[in-house]
C-alpha cells in the first residue's frame, strides 16, 4: 500500500487526504460526547483503590 501511495502525484495525494479527513469521524468529539465530558469518572470507573505495602511504610 505504501508503495502505491508513493506512485501518486502530490496534488492527488493532497486531494485524497482532504477527502478522507472530511469523511472521518472526529474521534475526540465522539469520545467526549460518550463520556459526557466527565473524564475523571470515566478514568476511575470500576477501579478499586486498596492500600498497598508502600502506603503502610509511609504512615510512620
Amino acid at each position: 500500500m505504501k508503495r502505491e501511495w508513493r506512485g501518486i502525484g502530490r496534488k492527488d495525494r493532497q486531494k485524497i487526504t482532504a477527502t478522507v479527513k472530511s469523511q472521518t469521524a472526529d474521534m475526540l468529539t465522539m469520545f467526549l460526547t460518550y463520556i459526557e465530558g466527565d473524564i475523571d469518572s470515566f478514568m476511575l470507573d470500576g477501579l478499586i483503590m486498596t492500600p498497598n505495602e508502600h502506603d503502610y511504610k509511609n504512615e510512620g
